[in-house]
């Protein structure tokens, strides 16, 4: 099942529950902007991602991407100030945030385990066929156009057409001012291509190799903290003490004793 329709349900899910508690002022998943349908399947791919993770690590995971980004507490969001009121500890959370985290998480990850037979067919060990991809063709102002955005990695000249796997086109396609849907080659057409002349197979391959090292680079240090997430107070004041010579409250909570490590290990790297 794919990660837009997975995030898709859990939304919905999601309004329902605001719903049930007087809180009517998340919209349908149709009449969420762009951006909020982007950001809800960034959050499911994550979850799907990290199943194993409990809520209170992917909280705090959630607090330290947001504020690598300027963000910081607040009494309401507010996208132009860049305040929130969920960054705050998960212990501290109000106890319907709370069980929230826990229903998108089991929503998304029952989803992800009932559903395993609608993934998408992997592509061929020689790359995707052509026909298997959509072409788009750079339209915007600019002489080139090289995506950071979707980490594709890709180089567009004026004008030029690529062919594209169907998830990457619709990110493109969403900005139409760059983009447009290009000729889509046929396979007669596709068999006669100068492989010479089109290096994206090469630089989606090359894309994808950097991203797995990251991804393998990522959990190992999730499975560093998952081992945190397990470790009781007492364990907790060894593990800071022994890797990073910081003494530990021992009366503070076990969820603050956790984050407090995890700040260590985020802050120093994992020792």
């Amino acid at each position: 099942m794919k990660t837009s329709h997975i995030a898709l349900v859990a939304h919905q899910v999601m309004a329902a529950y605001r719903a049930s508690i007087g809180d009517n002022q998340q919209t349908s998943w149709n009449e969420a902007s762009e951006d909020k349908r982007t950001a809800s399947i960034a959050r499911a791919q994550a979850v799907i991602d990290n199943p194993n993770v409990p809520p209170e690590v992917a909280h705090a995971d959630w607090i330290r991407a947001r504020k690598a980004e300027g963000w910081k507490p607040g009494k309401k969001r507010d996208n132009d100030a860049k305040t929130h009121p969920m960054l705050i500890p998960f212990e501290d959370l109000p106890n319907e945030q709370k069980t929230e985290e826990y229903l998108y998480r089991a929503v998304v990850v029952s989803m992800r385990q009932i559903a395993p037979e609608l993934e998408p067919r992997e592509a061929p060990a020689d790359g995707p066929r052509r026909t298997d991809l959509v072409a788009v063709t750079y339209i915007g102002r600019d002489e080139s156009f090289y995506d950071r955005l979707y980490g594709s990695k890709l180089t567009f000249k004026a004008g030029q057409t690529r062919a594209v796997p169907p998830e990457l086109a619709r990110s493109f396609l969403k900005h139409a001012d760059q983009f447009e849907r290009g000729t889509v080659l046929s396979q007669a057409q596709a068999s006669v291509q100068t492989p010479q002349a089109d290096d994206t197979d090469a630089l989606l391959n090359q894309a994808k190799a950097e991203q797995d090292a990251d991804r393998l680079q990522r959990s190992d240090l999730q499975d560093l903290y998952d081992r945190v997430n397990t470790m009781d107070k007492q364990a907790l004041a060894e593990y800071a003490r022994n890797n990073y010579r910081q003494e530990l409250d021992q009366k503070a909570s076990t969820a603050k004793l956790r984050a407090q490590v995890v700040g260590f290990i985020d802050q120093y790297g994992a020792i």
